[in-house]
């Protein structure tokens, strides 16, 4: 096809992200821009068709210019994110953190088929939970507003502060037990006193220079997500995996297994833990089922006195988009439609094309008909070796989170101006 970006490749000088500047081959204005946040951070976006499209759908914004990339050094001597960035895309396959539960979502696609070498089936895609249909607020504004975690944030970003012991670790029970983003995992929120961490987190907030807090000594160590604070310290506890159940039953009638979904709880006393219940996603009346309840509602609440008896305890419905993505425009409508969020359904830029995911003139495929590829090799990955967070270093944690290197290589080749094609 026709090169978005002219040949021969002229050197052009490029900010960098990390202030600097360089001179070397760049993609043209069609394939990405450069912008600048309120906070004076350099970032670029993808602006592809296919792309912007698709992450318009994603948010439910559709002023958005393109897809960010990730504006942290993750790859040594880039000038621009390798990945998708971190803090828009946490649960996405090519965002540069590994959570343990990213999915394969149409924006990876989008990419992709722009790049001019894929003819790709976005039917084999996942809708993406985190951010979704959260609106242009999620993208445009603050992650912690006055000290709490905005409405358009809930269920993604968090606010209570973990404590840490005196030997680096952390223990689960002196903490707020939060929901993942992805609603799967439970976790701590990855915020912190800076003046009463030990010695073992010295260097850990090195470079975070923003602060979304009045308490200026409040920080998170995740520079990717630009210090936005995420529940993403793994405590251990899988709600979809029933082999985590073991010992960890907290409250009477909660199910571990491929059907429950966690959901955030207190009890009367004010403990902050969630719960594993079974949840079923009600596509006819686009409402999700937990635990037998009805929420009609994001973030309804059911006292449940049967979970704690004698005490009981308050359940907080999840948002819909986070634990029953599929229900939303399937496949982001392949970037060839808007997504309806009013229906929760596509329509396409085609007239004539009804089909649910706007495929119609690139269709679907059989996935047992696709040959497999190899799984990808994880580069440096030290899996904690204990589930007991009392038991393992809290650095053993953050080793979760380890920098998705192969798929760096993945994107890195997608941008180069050698592939990306009208």
């Amino acid at each position: 096809g026709e090169p978005r970006t002219p040949r021969l490749f002229q050197q052009t000088e490029v900010e960098c992200v990390d202030g600097t500047t360089q001179q070397l081959p760049f993609p043209s204005e069609s394939t990405i821009q450069k912008g600048t946040s309120d906070k004076g951070v350099i970032f670029y976006d993808i602006v592809t068709p296919r792309v912007k499209q698709v992450i318009r759908n994603h948010y439910d914004c559709q002023t958005l210019t393109g897809a960010r990339l990730e504006n942290q050094p993750t790859t040594v001597g880039a000038c621009v994110g390798s990945h998708f960035d971190e803090r828009f895309s946490w649960s996405e396959l090519l965002s540069p953190v590994f959570s343990g539960k990213d999915v394969l979502s149409p924006l990876t696609l989008a990419l992709l088929e722009d790049s001019g070498f894929y003819r790709v089936f976005y039917d084999g895609s996942s809708n993406s939970p985190f951010g979704l249909g959260a609106g242009c607020d999620f993208v445009e504004r603050d992650c912690i507003l006055d000290d709490a975690v905005p409405t358009y944030a809930t269920g993604t970003f968090c606010n209570s502060v973990t404590v840490v012991r005196p030997s680096g670790r952390f223990d689960a029970n002196e903490n707020d037990i939060l929901c993942d983003p992805t609603h799967t995992k439970m976790a701590l929120c990855d915020l912190f006193d800076t003046t009463e961490v030990p010695k073992a987190y010295d260097g850990s907030f090195d470079g975070n220079n923003i602060r979304y807090f009045s308490d200026a000594n409040l920080a998170s160590r995740s520079p990717h997500a630009d210090f936005c604070p995420l529940p993403s310290l793994d405590i251990g506890i899988d709600c979809t995996d029933p082999e985590t159940a073991s010992g960890q039953l907290y409250y009477l009638h909660e199910e571990y297994g491929p059907t429950s979904r966690c959901i955030n709880a207190r009890t009367s006393a004010g403990r902050v833990r969630p719960a594993c219940l079974r949840t079923i996603c009600n596509d006819d009346s686009r409402t999700v089922t937990v635990a037998g309840l009805v929420c009609e509602f994001d973030g309804e609440e059911h006292d449940i006195e049967r979970l704690v008896p004698g005490f009981g305890a308050t359940l907080t419905c999840p948002k819909l988009s986070s634990v029953c993505p599929h229900l939303f425009c399937p496949a982001g409508c392949s970037g060839r439609g808007v997504c309806n969020y009013d229906t929760h359904e596509c329509d396409c830029f085609d007239q004539n094309d009804t089909s649910m995911s706007c495929n119609l003139d690139i269709g679907t495929r059989d996935p047992s008909q696709i040959p497999p590829s190899p799984s990808p090799v994880l580069v440096g990955v030290n899996w904690p070796s204990s589930s007991n967070p009392a038991d393992s270093p809290s650095s053993q944690y953050a080793s979760s989170a380890v920098v998705k290197t192969t798929r760096s290589v993945v994107m890195l080749s997608l941008l180069s101006a050698s592939c990306l094609s009208r």
